[in-house]
């Protein structure tokens, strides 16, 4: 926030240094919101944002801004999401400076799939019916809370997680810091589908706001389903009318 980039530099702002190696980060799904950024003062060839840096993950990270830190674009996510070039108002930005990553005019957010049980090969069924398998950080040697799968997905719109079976799953939405520091909570309408428990698939609305009572960098505490958004005792039946929208709206 508030800050001037000058010179010759090779990477601004370089997200995931070192995570997805084992033992070192959270789960790799940041969300970097810009504010107020001069870029007037970088050499041409700066790459003002990169995915990924000292073979840390170049999948998960999310930049956004309110303003035009990011160029004209509201969020600008890595080009290997490219289940989000099926939304309106995404597309490759083939911008050097942007990663040449995808470039939308409406907010990003992160979706996070806690896995204690492993990779079930979750897929997410994105607006428009494209799939793409979720990308998935496995566990350091000392802690199996602490793998998940993630993607970036669009505020506002209806998604589809489908998994193996509903056990040891926790899901995260976005942040907090989007109702709290930021006016307006994000939300998504998310359907949950088992394919070898299908009795067990369910459907909520998730907004930022949504607890992270006992969740931190390594995991949930329990693994149970209990915590985290979309739990069996919130969620409703894919059948049933979601909730009314929260306010979505971004701050002046």
């Amino acid at each position: 926030e508030n800050t001037a980039f000058k010179g010759h530099l090779g990477d601004a702002i370089a997200a995931n240094q070192h995570c997805g190696l084992t033992g070192t980060g959270g789960l790799c799904t940041p969300e970097y919101q810009l504010a107020q950024i001069d870029w007037s003062g970088v050499n041409p060839d700066t790459r003002r944002i990169r995915f990924g840096i000292s073979n840390g993950n170049d999948v998960l990270p999310i930049f956004s801004t309110f303003d035009d830190s990011l160029g004209g674009y509201v969020s600008v996510a890595s080009s290997r999401q490219d289940h989000l070039l099926g939304l309106p108002g995404c597309h490759s930005t083939g911008d050097r400076a942007l990663d040449n990553g995808i470039g939308c005019d409406v907010p990003l957010r992160r979706l996070q799939v806690w896995s204690s049980h492993g990779n079930q090969g979750a897929v997410l069924v994105a607006p428009g019916g494209r799939r793409w398998a979720m990308e998935f950080i496995g566990p350091p040697t000392n802690n199996n809370r602490k793998q998940a799968f993630g993607a970036a997905v669009a505020v506002g719109e209806s998604y589809v997680v489908e998994l193996s079976h509903p056990d040891g799953i926790t899901l995260e939405f976005s942040d907090v810091v989007y109702g709290t520091d930021f006016p307006g909570e994000d939300w998504i309408d998310l359907e949950i589908r088992f394919r070898d428990r299908p009795e067990a698939n369910r459907a909520c609305r998730i907004s930022s706001g949504h607890s992270r009572a006992f969740i931190s960098s390594d995991g949930p505490l329990f693994d149970d389903g209990s915590l985290g958004a979309c739990t069996a005792a919130t969620a409703s039946s894919p059948s049933d009318e979601p909730p009314s929208s929260p306010s979505d709206e971004p701050p002046s």
